[in-house]
């Protein structure tokens, strides 16, 4: 059938700046795809005809995924996976962050990948305490969620593989589990419970690699402590991504400014050990004052053409993501 005009921009692009050594950027990182579908527009049955509108069923996604300020999905086409035969479950408890921070480390550097990876702090430990009493030891303030999955006999190997990485300094225990199915839960329901320790929480999603958790996790906790903030902290460790939460009474106008003050610092901790503002949640409206400390203002301007490109009128997610 006759083509219609090629699109304005390459028909393929990929743009990516540099990702941090040891880890993905997730929302700063730039993936743009287009694909040139020349099927006419609505009532328009002559192809050779040019169409009075764009072709109508081209689509681009261009990341930051999270902030859609430049992505139009029209159709998606989705692939399923097999379910694991097999799941097996490993935790780990440890004595002080720092020493869990290592072991995930260490886990990462060795074979065996676990499936799911799962860092809870003291703060989030209290709180599961808290409603599910004798559920947790007293004496654990950190704790590792591991599963693997595969055949049994990848499941056995991988096990071993693991608990083996967990041996370091301030491990109290790692060891099989044949049942986590309520730790998760009560990991999934920790969020809603950040309410009982204050009404408000600054919720961030930092990322760094892999390898500068320990100096994260704790460079966190001298924070919390320097600005006197109640601070929780748990989430994706196999990729370096913690959820931080600073709790707060928003009518404490005190307390308010010592947590920005903290959050601040926060995002410096986060650059200065190569690491990225966002790995899930995108930069939104939040995040835009600090962008220009992580993309300098050439890949800023480089960013801001690609979208004007894309979206003349600013009319997908305006206002967002740009300082």
């Amino acid at each position: 059938r006759p083509t219609l005009p090629a699109p304005p921009i390459a028909a393929w692009a990929a743009i990516s700046p540099p990702a941090p050594p040891g880890h993905m950027r997730s929302s700063t990182a730039w993936r743009a795809t287009m694909c040139w579908d020349s099927r006419p527009s609505p009532g328009k049955e002559n192809w050779s005809e040019p169409a009075a509108t764009p072709p109508r069923a081209w689509w681009a996604t261009i990341s930051p995924v999270s902030s859609s300020a430049r992505k139009v999905i029209v159709e998606a086409t989705l692939k399923l996976t097999p379910l694991p035969r097999s799941v097996g479950g490993i935790t780990a408890q440890f004595r002080d962050t720092v020493s869990c921070a290592n072991a995930i480390a260490a886990i990462m550097a060795q074979p065996f990948v676990p499936s799911a990876l799962e860092f809870l702090d003291n703060g989030a430990l209290s709180l599961i305490r808290g409603r599910h009493p004798g559920m947790l030891p007293e004496d654990m303030r950190a704790l590792l969620m591991i599963e693997v999955d595969g055949s049994e006999s990848e499941i056995a190997e991988a096990t071993q593989g693991i608990i083996a990485a967990c041996q370091v300094d301030g491990l109290i225990e790692a060891r099989q589990s044949s049942d986590t199915k309520s730790l998760w839960a009560a990991r999934k329901a920790l969020s809603p419970l950040l309410r009982d320790v204050a009404p408000k929480k600054i919720n961030e999603d930092v990322v760094v690699p892999v390898s500068m958790l320990p100096e994260l996790l704790g460079g966190l906790e001298k924070l919390a402590a320097q600005y006197q903030i109640a601070n929780v902290n748990f989430g994706h460790a196999g990729n370096g991504n913690i959820h931080v939460n600073l709790l707060v009474n928003p009518d404490d106008p005190q307390e308010m400014q010592r947590a920005e003050a903290c959050l601040d610092e926060v995002f410096s901790l986060v650059l200065s050990l190569d690491g990225t503002l966002s790995g899930e949640h995108g930069v939104g409206m939040a995040k835009r004052p600090f962008v220009p400390r992580e993309i300098d203002a050439t890949t800023i301007g480089l960013m801001k053409s690609v979208k004007r490109a894309f979206d003349p009128n600013n009319i997908l997610n305006p206002g967002k993501l740009f300082p």
